[in-house]
Parts: C-alpha cells; structure tokens; sequence
C-alpha cells in the first residue's frame, strides 16, 4: 500500500462568495530520507512500493537519476520502452480519473478492461527498468498499443481517433457531446447543462516551463522547496491542460471559456487520445538516435555524483534528485506535480476561489469543488471543509 497522505481544502465564505481557500498537506514529502545509505538497487526496489499511483513514472525518474549520476548510459530503445510505460500509466490514470467522474459507467464504458490492458503493457516493459537495461524491448508492443487504441475508440470517444483529434474547436465537439454515444460525453453533456463550463476559469494559463538542471537540483535540496514550490517567486501549473495548450481546441477553449472546467476535461481527452500515436512513434523511433517524446533529455548529470530526471507523469511534472557518495544515496528528493498545482497559491486554489455559489447553497459549492478538484486532480485523497 502506498503512503500518498492527504489534502484537507478548506473555503472561507460569505453571502455566496468564497472569501478564501485554505490547502493543507499530510504528504509525507520527507520519506526519501529512508533511502539515505542505500544503494540505487535498493532504491528501486522501494520506489513502486512506496508509491502505489504513478508507481511507473516515479521509477522511470528514480532510474534516470541514477543512470546519470552514475555515468550510465542507454540505448534508445531503452528509452523509448521507458516513455511508452509511462504514457501505458497515464492512460491507465486518465481512464481511472474519468470513471470518477462519471460515477457509474455503463456496460459500455468497460471499466473491467482498463486495469487487465494497461498492467500487460506494464508487464511486457518491466525489464528496461534495470539501470543501465539494454536490448531490444519492442516485442510485441504493437499489438498492446493496438488493444488500447480499439480500447479508447469503443469506450471513451465512440468513434475513430483521428475522427475524434480532426474536430477542432468548441463548434465542433457540440455534436458529439450532444449525441451522448459514450459516457464520457454525457458527463461533459451534464456539465453543459450546469452551465459549469467556465467554473474554475482562474485567469490565463501559466504552465511550468522546463527548468534548468543545476538550478532545480540547487532548489530541491531545500525542505520549503519540495513542499511549497515556486520559480522566481511565482506558482505555476503542470498539468494536462498546460501539456495540451498549444493544441487548437484547446487554444479555442481557452479564448472562449478560458481555463475552466470544461476546457481542463477537453484538454485531459485531448492528451488521451494522443496517446496510442505518440506509443507508434516512440516505436519507430526506438532504432534511431533521437526519441522526440515529451520526456526526452529528462535526465541530466549535474555534476559527478549528482543525478536529476523530470518526468511528465499523468498529473505533471515529476523531478528526482539525487546525490551519491561512494556507490550509496546520500540524498534523495522527489518534487512531485501535487506540490506544485495544490500550492497554497497554486492553481487549485486560485481556481477553487473562483468559485461562486448562491447564498447558502454550499452543498452547490461542495459539488462544484468536487469536479474541479478532480478535473486538476491532486492523486491523492482530499476532503472539502466549507465554514
């Protein structure tokens, strides 16, 4: 069992007007000290362990760490296997995210394939976890990455996915969400009839960019760092919808609704339905040079002994530092996405400010942090506490 902790969200309101939004965190963010003296092979044995939700990407970022702090290096094959588990895992957690949201899928969603379907792919993939693995792990990964587009075309989108990708714009997603032929669209079908489109819209985006490997590692050496993160004194978000915002819809959402509800659940498909493509291309480009997948060059050696990677796990940006002394840790951190988008000022909570309710009805505003809570997505439990 993992020990992900909690989020307790509270709101301050008054005459239908939230006042202000209060996060706190039990995340036990100091838990990396437990790999201190130990080597990276005992590390990797307790990161899936210790972390149960994005157990993938928190090895493929533990590994990259140490493959770079200690000198080791792999093929592109290796690499493009890494990528491709990690993006098994995010569809995994965006179709589990989705079924939350939802509620009670029907029969037609077939909730029962998710888990089988993507833990196959894991298993086909856990061998170019090993530092340094090598060889060729193409296999019979065309036939998963099938499975899962077939997955994807039946249950969540009720059509093709090039058919689905090719309907740009707020315009033409209407019909679609309209004829309710999946579950997913009639829960984007409730949420126009709520008229929650823009519940949420906290102003522009402000996606984290790509930071520079000392700087990062200089930063994450610090306690107040890990668990209230910020670049340059200022919050910024990583999320789906930060990873999705040069997308064209996305882009017309965003003008039309700005970064609301409905605009974060678009981006989220958007992303899932990339997915088995960006799998066929890490495929193809496995026996080259050059993987272009979003977590290329994610691992840097700072300097001798040290080793950072960033990974885009389902949720954001995930980053492990580490630094060795004589074959063992001496220090290990792990800055995860939860930190930087449930930052007290962070977007979750500028967000949930936004919120407006009528007057006394906070069982309407309970319901409507519930789903832009969701929609952000914290991977951890939460509990909301209005006063």
């Amino acid at each position: 069992m993992g020990i992900e902790g909690r989020l307790d969200i509270s709101f301050e309101v008054e005459g239908g007007k939230v006042l202000g939004v209060g996060i706190a965190s039990s995340r036990p963010l100091r838990i990396t000290s437990l790999f201190a003296g130990k080597t990276p092979e005992n590390v990797l044995a307790l990161i899936p362990t210790l972390y149960s939700i994005c157990g993938t990407a928190q090895t493929c970022a533990a590994v990259g760490a140490f493959e770079h702090a200690l000198g080791l290096h792999v093929s592109p094959s290796i690499r493009a296997a890494r990528e491709i588990a990690v993006w098994a895992e995010t569809a995994r957690e965006h179709l589990l995210r989705l079924v939350m949201m939802i509620g009670r899928p029907s029969e037609r969603f077939g909730i029962g394939d998710i888990m089988p379907m993507t833990q196959q792919m894991k298993a086909a993939l856990d061998s170019v976890f090993k530092l340094g693995a090598d060889g060729d792990c193409a296999g019979d990964l065309a036939e998963h990455i099938d499975r899962l587009d077939d997955y994807l075309a039946r249950a969540v989108y009720g059509e093709p996915l090039g058919t689905w990708r090719a309907r740009q714009g707020s315009a033409a997603l209407a019909p679609w969400i309209a004829a309710q032929s999946t579950d997913v669209a009639a829960l984007l079908g409730q949420i126009d009839q709520k008229e929650w489109w823009r519940i949420g819209g906290a102003g522009a985006l402000d996606g984290l960019p790509l930071l520079k490997g000392a700087d990062l590692v200089n930063a994450m050496k610090t306690d107040d760092f890990i668990a209230f993160p910020t670049w340059q004194g200022h919050s910024y978000e990583t999320t789906p919808l930060a990873r999705q915002a040069q997308e064209s819809v996305i882009r017309d959402l965003m003008a039309q609704s700005g970064t609301g509800l409905m605009t974060r659940l678009i981006a989220l498909l958007v992303e899932l339905a990339k997915i088995p493509d960006h799998m066929r291309q890490l495929l193809d480009a496995s026996k080259s040079e050059t993987i272009g997948g979003l977590n290329k060059d994610i691992a840097t050696a700072v300097e001798k002994g040290i080793g950072l990677a960033q990974v885009e796990a389902a949720r954001g940006r995930l980053a492990h530092a580490v630094w060795m002394d004589k074959g063992k840790v001496d220090q290990y951190r792990i800055l995860a996405p939860t930190e930087w988008n449930f930052h007290p000022q962070g977007i979750a909570a500028k967000a949930l400010k936004a919120l407006s309710f009528a007057d006394g009805d906070v069982t309407d505003l309970k319901a409507q942090a519930d789903a832009v809570i969701s929609a952000i997505d914290p991977c951890v439990a939460y509990e909301v506490r209005i006063t």
